[in-house]
């Protein structure tokens, strides 16, 4: 049971991001954390599972950046502007 918790800050800057990013996700319950009544802590554990979920599978072997550079290649569907499809009243 020897394990250390971090707090907010510690965790922070362990993970090299902003403290607000990370209470952020904690109130949305995007990343793992230990809740000791209404304190947050993270544990090594949860440092590790945070790093695990946002690990992100390479694109080929130049990237997708620099894939689309040399090719004329349409955008990903997640990268395109989606317009709305039109609304067409019904008569009845």
């Amino acid at each position: 049971m020897g394990e250390s918790l971090l707090t907010f800050r510690e965790a922070a800057q362990r993970l090299n991001v902003p403290e607000s990013w990370l209470r952020e996700k904690v109130a949305k319950r995007q990343v793992q954390h230990t809740r000791l009544g209404k304190h947050v802590r993270f544990t090594e554990k949860d440092i590790e599972a945070i790093i695990q979920a946002a690990q992100q599978p390479a694109v080929g072997s130049l990237g997708y950046h620099a894939q689309k550079q040399g090719s004329k290649a349409k955008a990903p569907v997640s990268f395109r502007k989606v317009r709305p499809a039109p609304i067409h009243a019904q008569v009845l």
